[in-house]
Order: C-alpha cells, then structure tokens, then sequence
C-alpha cells in the first residue's frame, strides 16, 4: 500500500558544492562562479540554480486540497543543508490551509 495519495514537483534546484564542481569555471570568471552560493546549516557551501517559484507551485497545491487532502510532507533535495525552499512551500502549504 502506497504512503501517499499524490505527488506535486516543486520546480527549484539547488547544488551543494564538491570539489568538482566548485572549481572555476574555464574562463577563470570567479565572480559568475559564486552567484547564488549560500553557506548551508550544515556549513557547506551551496548555489541556487534555480529558486523555488510560490506562484507557480500554488495551483498545484491548490488541485491538491481541492481534492480532499488537508496534510502534506514536503521533501526536497539538499534540504539537509539549505532549508530555506522546504520552509517557504511549507509556509505557503500552511496559508492555503494545509496542516
């Protein structure tokens, strides 16, 4: 029996930083290669590639409830280290009536 009754994707990404991919990028533009980095809670460093759209996400969410359903876990990548898209779909979650 499955845990869930419905899956919504949350269009954002974000990038935790290794060796590999912290390097600069061929041109040697250090500048361009720390946009959007942030430190973790875990201390690791991190880029946002791609912010979490509210606005996109709402009518998802809003098909969601509509169907029926009043509770929601919201899991993304990464959000061990960078929590701040978890907490603002968890918010928005909670101002469109989610427990």
């Amino acid at each position: 029996e499955l845990l869930y009754d419905a899956v919504v994707e949350v269009d954002e990404r974000v990038q935790v930083f290794t060796e590999r991919n912290s390097n600069s990028n061929s041109n040697g533009d250090d500048e361009k290669q720390q946009d959007g980095v942030v430190q973790g809670v875990t201390g690791e460093q991190v880029r946002v590639l791609k912010p979490v759209d509210l606005e996109a996400l709402r009518p998802k969410l809003q098909a969601v409830f509509d169907s029926g359903i009043r509770t929601l876990a919201v899991a993304l990548m990464h959000a061990y280290t960078f929590v701040d898209h978890e907490r603002a779909v968890g918010k928005l979650a909670r101002e469109m009536g989610f427990e």
